[in-house]
């Protein structure tokens, strides 16, 4: 028999708590161990019940029966697989992970130790998200609240009002998070918001390969460098112009560029949407577009610049020895 935590519902009822954002935060952190009822949701007490738990009853069974060498690399394995909940992830991005925190590992040797994890019910493998014949709204960068990626989700229920094909992929991870899926929890589209976490920059291109409209709803953007990465690969923008997009869009170039208004917004990713010889213009255009930001192009910009300031500068030493 599989016994699982207690789910978020469960978690309000045990808790005596009402849905709300802290409600969420408090679980999302605490998690729904039922003991927990018994004791302040606090992260000095709360915590310490979680790490004893875990070092005697997951840890221990594993390294005893499994004869692991390394408890460490387990250990942060396991650190790992908890911070990444809900995302896909792989042997390859793990072994890369514990390699950045100083600790050697293979892929195959990931694999073992995913699979002890799984065996001791610390972990439960999930089947990825079936996406096949869904269109995806792709966002990708921090979620924070300053990017303000909940503006997206109302965005969504506005266009799944007519259509059942779409899903928001979420690539990318951060303090934000939490909110966002409060938010889609409580507009009753939680299924077609999917979160990725963090993506490693050399896999971007595959996330933007499979994407239909590339969605940004940030108004703090100082360069507007992730809607150039989307434009260049392709991908049409739907985005707030204000500040760095602003400066990068110009206007309706490769995409378009909407005021802050979520049916503004949700207009435009349906204009996309639904006339597909648009998208395709769009699509070359962003290519077209995001050209003039290459770094060989802005190089050569910028070596042009250097020179006219050289000569301003010159002349201005010539005047000065003159004046002299």
């Amino acid at each position: 028999m599989r016994v699982h935590p207690l789910s978020y519902d469960e978690f309000l009822v045990f808790h005596g708590r009402q849905d709300s954002d802290e409600s969420l935060n408090l679980y999302l952190r605490f998690g729904g161990l039922p003991f927990l009822r018994n004791l302040p949701l606090e992260d000095e007490t709360a915590l310490e019940y979680l790490g004893g738990v875990f070092d005697s009853v997951v840890l221990k069974d594993i390294v005893l029966r499994h004869g692991v060498r390394n408890p460490a690399i387990l250990a942060r394995m396991a650190e790992f697989m908890a911070d990444s909940i809900g995302s896909p992830t792989s042997a390859r991005n793990i072994a890369n992970y514990l390699k950045s925190r100083g600790l050697e590992i293979s892929p195959q040797s990931v694999l073992d130790y995913l699979a002890y994890l799984e065996q001791s019910f610390a972990v439960r493998r999930v089947k990825a998200e079936d996406l096949a014949g869904k269109r995806i709204l792709l966002f990708a960068g921090r979620i924070t609240v300053e990017k303000d990626v909940k503006f997206l989700v109302p965005v969504l229920k506005r266009l799944l009002g007519c259509r059942d094909d779409l899903v928001l992929l979420l690539a990318g991870d951060g303090p934000g998070r939490a909110q966002v899926e409060a938010a889609a929890k409580r507009a009753g589209i939680a299924d077609s918001v999917l979160f990725m976490g963090y993506v490693d920059r050399a896999e971007l291109p595959l996330v933007y390969a499979v994407a239909t409209v590339f969605v940004f709803p940030s108004k703090t953007e100082t360069q507007g460098l992730c809607t150039i990465e989307a434009m260049g690969t392709g991908l049409p923008v739907v985005a707030i112009g204000e500040m760095g997009t602003l400066d990068v869009m110009r206007g309706d170039h490769g995409g378009f560029m909407v005021r802050d208004d979520k049916k503004e917004f949700a207009a435009a990713v349906s204009r996309l949407l639904d006339d597909e010889k648009l998208r395709q213009s769009k699509s070359a255009e962003a290519v077209a577009w995001a050209r003039q930001y290459r770094v060989e192009t802005t190089t050569v910009r910028l070596a042009r610049l250097y020179k006219v300031l050289a000569a301003r500068h010159s002349r201005l030493l010539v005047l000065r020895s003159g004046i002299r």
